[in-house]
């Protein structure tokens, strides 16, 4: 009751250009627009206006190295974060997008040949959550296991979202390195 629903999009972009950052951008005006115009007085349940806005956006593998040109991958309306991927490297790299109604603290952030993630710390009215956008390269799903629980070992289980890439496909439940992944969530 009293946590808010968040409205999260997560989209690996497999590097992201000015073209893609503008199709999200296009994305974000229209769902806003539309969701507005058409239901701008509708209340929910509890009696609070309906949230119309994506409150996180993690993009994963965004190929981003240089800092210099990081500036240049901005959304109105939301502060970024990111997680470069080493100079030299091929793939990776994440950027996180948070709406500027929220604050929110980096807990925690790194690029290695296991895991690639950002550790946020989001504040609401009246809750703290942990944010933790991944990407698993295609490496060792043992050694990316052991790095995602001493990751979760730093937040409250009970309010931690993750979001990302973890090149696993979890609806196929005959994987052994599913239940691997699921035992190592719960």
């Amino acid at each position: 009751k009293d946590k808010p629903l968040l409205n999260m999009l997560s989209w690996n972009v497999r590097c992201l250009t000015h073209n893609k950052l503008n199709i999200i951008k296009h994305y974000l005006d229209e769902w806003t627009r539309t969701a507005v115009s058409e239901n701008d007085n509708l209340i929910n349940c509890l009696g609070e206006k309906k949230n119309y806005f994506i409150d996180i956006i993690g993009l994963t593998e965004t190929w981003l190295q240089d800092e210099t040109k990081f500036n240049t991958y901005n959304i109105k309306n939301y502060n970024a974060v990111h997680a470069n991927r080493k100079m030299g490297k091929k793939g990776g790299g994440l950027l996180l997008f948070v709406h500027k109604k929220y604050q929110s603290v980096i807990v925690e952030s790194g690029v290695n040949d296991d895991i690639e993630f950002i550790l946020l710390k989001l504040f609401t009215l009246n809750n703290e959550f942990h944010i933790l956008l991944l990407y698993r390269p295609n490496g060792s799903l043992d050694a990316f296991l052991d790095s995602l629980e001493e990751l979760i070992l730093k937040t409250c289980r009970e309010n931690l979202i993750i979001i990302g890439d973890m090149n696993l496909n979890i609806l196929n439940k005959c994987d052994t390195r599913v239940k691997t992944y699921t035992d190592t969530l719960e």
